[in-house]
């Protein structure tokens, strides 16, 4: 049920009128659904010619039609109105999984894996591909001889300063990882004594936050006039961890208005995301090198939002093609 308890005809009215005056259709919606897997096919989707269809289809089906877009069924109906076939829609959805390509660029062999979103699903990303090359995967034991990987990570971020506009790249030199997912690790090889005295010195935070830095081999690699650098904040989850809030309020106890001011070895906190901190951190434990690009599609201080987000990635996934 939509809002059980409350009276939602104010509601409705209200979205009803903002919809028109956006001049798009709004249904008599009486319940409301996950749509968890909708935003999976729609990533799915644009990956095929035409497939962004799916997005009005999509949009139609729950607030116009009230369709319960939870359901894979229903999905695939939607999936082939696109043009799409419906049942490699449902693989997808089924498997909740997407493709990872491997091939030859520029005489080097990549492979190219679409993570997930979030801090759990990097973990298991980086473990994996670890195992891959330092295991033996028959009988379970570690290989004598250790394979470093270099990883790079191509996403999305917010800018959280003035001065770094909304479609720009921006290079993570270091992470914060401020919810603290790495505890779950023993750290003790890592030294994160000068930061921590740092930030409460001159910040007065007081929790145990954990700064990663990136591969000095691969930032050289990477950077150029063309980005900006900085700290990149890592936060577990994209609402409450990142400061936003729809009914719940968020807790006193996010420090994340005092992390944005951090200024750290004459870098700045410079954007918010949720996977860079995870990455670097688990490549020093386990010997590897990453570096993290950020396609910055939203300056939150300014409240600026890029109008063409597809273009900035395209554009950042060619820097960093030749960039190798």
């Amino acid at each position: 049920e939509l809002f059980p308890g409350r009276d939602i005809a104010p509601m409705k009215k209200r979205m009803q009128k903002l919809m028109g005056e956006a001049g798009l259709a709004y249904g008599d919606r009486s319940r409301t659904y996950n749509s968890r897997l909708a935003q999976e096919l729609s990533i799915w989707a644009c990956n095929h010619p035409k497939g962004e269809a799916i997005h009005n289809l999509l949009y139609k089906a729950y607030f116009v039609e009230g369709i319960n877009i939870g359901k894979i069924d229903e999905l695939m109906k939607i999936a082939e109105k696109a043009g799409l076939d419906p049942d490699s829609a449902k693989k997808i959805l089924e498997n909740r999984e997407f493709k990872s390509v491997t091939g030859n660029y520029k005489s080097k062999r990549i492979t190219v894996i679409s993570t997930g979103i979030g801090s759990g699903n990097i973990e298991i990303v980086l473990n994996e591909l670890d195992a891959l090359v330092n295991i033996n995967l028959e009988t379970g034991e570690v290989l004598n001889s250790h394979q470093s990987l270099n990883l790079i990570r191509i996403g999305t971020s917010g800018a959280i300063q003035d001065n770094i506009p909304v479609d720009s790249f921006l290079l993570s030199k270091m992470a914060i990882d401020i919810d603290g997912f790495m505890s779950n690790y023993d750290l003790s090889t890592i030294d994160n004594k000068k930061f921590t005295k740092h930030i409460y010195e001159n910040h007065q935070i007081q929790d145990e936050l954990y700064c990663y830095d990136c591969s000095s081999e691969l930032y050289e690699k990477f950077n150029s006039d063309d980005v900006n650098t900085g700290i990149t904040i890592t936060c577990n989850g994209f609402y409450g961890s990142q400061g936003r809030s729809i009914r719940l309020n968020t807790s006193p106890r996010n420090n994340l208005s005092e992390i944005k001011k951090i200024k750290y070895n004459n870098y700045n906190a410079t954007n918010l995301e949720m996977e860079t901190a995870i990455i670097y951190a688990m490549s020093e434990l386990l010997g590897h090198k990453a570096i993290s690009l950020n396609a910055i599609l939203a300056n939150r201080n300014l409240a600026e939002y890029s109008l063409n987000p597809e273009n900035t990635v395209d554009n950042l996934i060619e820097y960093t093609l030749n960039k190798l």
